[in-house]
């Protein structure tokens, strides 16, 4: 009982952190959407802006 609730709480890390990490990642490049001027300004600058 013991090794399958080690098992079980190892399987959830695994599965949790992923997600966890992306959402972090999703909320984030939100905020910079957002704060950069809404997503056609992102765009813009993101693909369309020349290296100065």
């Amino acid at each position: 009982m013991r090794a399958f609730l080690f098992f079980a709480s190892w399987l959830v890390f695994c599965l949790v952190c992923p997600l966890f990490c992306l959402l972090l990642l999703l909320l984030h490049s939100c905020y910079v959407i957002y704060t950069s001027g809404g997503l056609p300004t992102f765009i813009f600058t993101r693909y369309y802006a020349v290296d100065t």
